[in-house]
């Protein structure tokens, strides 16, 4: 349920620990470019459009999941929240260039907070409050 929702979500595939692994080893590219060119002769207008395929070593287009999921505490020694990671790649030269971003950590954080005030509250029967961050955005 839960890889169905964010794939939909994210429009991407989610990488299986086998495939992060895999992906650490080594990723083969084939780049092929293509430019187009377009005039219109009345006006003298140009259109210029690249377009760059991705293919594998066998020539089919490559498939990267675009998505992992982190399986961590927010806070030492408290229980794990998951929490989906956007992975990037682009070809500079002839090395591939690896990033990744963490997908709304705050609301984690936030969630596993309340979740634990709201468990304080009920547990203890003593008013529970919330501050208010001590810098603004």
């Amino acid at each position: 349920h839960e890889r169905a929702t964010f794939e939909q979500q994210f429009q991407t595939k989610i990488a299986t620990p086998a495939q992060v692994v895999e992906l650490s080893r080594g990723l083969k590219i084939n780049i092929d470019t293509k430019v187009k060119t377009a005039t219109t002769l009345q006006s003298g207008e140009g259109q210029i459009a690249w377009e760059e395929a991705h293919n594998d070593v066998d020539g089919k287009p490559l498939k990267v999941p675009g998505l992992f999921m982190l399986n961590l505490a927010p806070f030492f020694m408290g229980e794990k929240v998951r929490i989906p990671v956007r992975l990037r790649y682009r070809p500079s030269g002839a090395m591939i260039m690896w990033s990744y971003q963490i997908y709304r950590p705050d609301q984690a954080i936030n969630e596993h907070v309340r979740s634990t005030l709201a468990e304080v509250r009920s547990k203890t029967d003593l008013p529970a409050y919330e501050g208010t961050p001590e810098m603004s955005a």
